[in-house]
């Protein structure tokens, strides 16, 4: 069975209990998150205007979307693949950033880290059940001489759900 875009963001919410977010996810759609974080990462917009623009729809036919970052970057859980990914709307690259939430939220955690946002990662925490900022805090003082993505890949392989 081939999978079909979502036409609403409603049709996306009600995923979100299957991928057993949590409720922060409800709050980034429903624009009542923290504008901290919805400047940050908020609900994709982009995705909803793909039959309006060169994006092909295949390419995100699969994805959940959950996240979108500069109106460049869909974060998204790919239905088929059980993965969640990053997928860049302008060169169609999807990158794989975790095979499970914790390595996701590890990831646009890491990224914050990269923004020197550590602070902004500590702060939700709790919102989005990480369970590893005693480890993120500690990657992010290391200065270990690694290619940052090597690096960002290094840690967020250590993680699990």
């Amino acid at each position: 069975m081939g999978f079909v875009m979502f036409n609403s963001r409603e049709e996306v919410m009600r995923c979100f209990g299957d991928l057993s977010l949590p409720k922060i996810f409800c709050d980034i759609w429903n624009g009542t998150a923290p504008r901290g974080w919805l400047v940050l990462y908020p609900a994709p917009y982009r995705y909803f205007l793909v039959g309006q623009t060169w994006i092909p729809a295949h390419d995100l036919d699969p994805l959940i979307p959950l996240l979108e970052e500069n109106l460049e970057y869909l974060y998204g859980y790919d239905r088929k693949a059980g993965e969640y990914v990053r997928y860049d709307y302008r060169t169609g690259e999807r990158k794989v950033i975790g095979v499970h939430y914790q390595q996701f939220i590890g990831w646009l955690f890491t990224d914050l880290c990269y923004s020197a946002l550590l602070d902004v990662a500590e702060e939700y925490t709790d919102a989005f059940n990480f369970r590893y900022m005693d480890e993120l805090r500690q990657w992010a003082s290391e200065d270990d001489d690694q290619d940052a993505t090597q690096a960002q890949h290094a840690f967020v392989d250590r993680l699990h759900d």
